[in-house]
């Protein structure tokens, strides 16, 4: 077993790092104002929700 037991994709599971939608809406605003080139450094970043975003941002910004 692993020595941490948590129920991932349990509707009833609530992260402390759970976004809501204005949340969301104002993160990608915030990436979509950036160039192109600072997306792509970004893209290197350790953090999962940076690169995250900054993936979606390049993909709009490029029509891709």
């Amino acid at each position: 077993m692993l020595p941490y037991a948590f129920p991932v994709f349990s509707n009833n599971y609530l992260s402390q790092d759970e976004m809501d939608k204005n949340r969301f809406k104002a993160l990608r605003r915030e990436f979509g104002d950036r160039s192109i080139p600072e997306l792509i450094d970004l893209l290197s970043s350790e953090d999962l929700r940076t690169r995250f975003f900054a993936e979606m941002c390049l993909r709009d910004a490029t029509s891709t």
